[in-house]
């Protein structure tokens, strides 16, 4: 039977890694697990009921200069 390690000592070894190493373990880890640690993409809001779409908005904005 397999030796358990604890959380603890886990996170204690991955601390002694350096990136290099980190990163080969991150993506070994990726492949056995079939995850990603990749960052969540952010969702947006849907637009409020009627509002005009932003790229309207900026196709049709005007901008104006003063000369001096």
């Amino acid at each position: 039977m397999a030796a358990t390690l604890t959380k603890e000592q886990i996170l204690d070894g991955i601390a002694e890694l350096s990136v290099i190493e980190l990163s080969e373990l991150l993506k070994e880890f990726e492949e056995k697990f079939g995850v990603t640690a990749a960052a969540p993409a952010a969702v947006a809001a849907p637009a409020a009921a009627g509002a005009e779409p932003l790229t309207r908005r900026l196709r049709t904005r005007r901008v104006t200069t003063t000369s001096s």
